[in-house]
């Protein structure tokens, strides 16, 4: 999958109107950054694996984010 292909054009789409986004913060380069639930992990290695190399990305870590939402 390159950068140029349809392939990757279509997953990183996917990424940004599902659980990601791009952000750009005063001084420092854009970041593309995705989320998941800690059960779909194995989920989010496969997709840090079919990106890096193609765009910098950081390896999954875990956070903990408490939806207000939800009690």
């Amino acid at each position: 999958m390159t950068i140029a292909s349809g392939k990757f054009q279509n997953f990183i789409c996917g990424k940004l109107l599902g659980n990601g986004g791009i952000t750009k913060q005063e001084g420092r380069k854009p970041r593309f950054q995705f989320m998941h639930r800690v059960e779909d992990y194995g989920w989010t290695e496969h997709c840090n694996e079919q990106l890096k190399g193609k765009i910098p990305l950081n390896p999954p870590t875990y956070r903990k984010v408490k939806d207000p939402r939800l009690r």
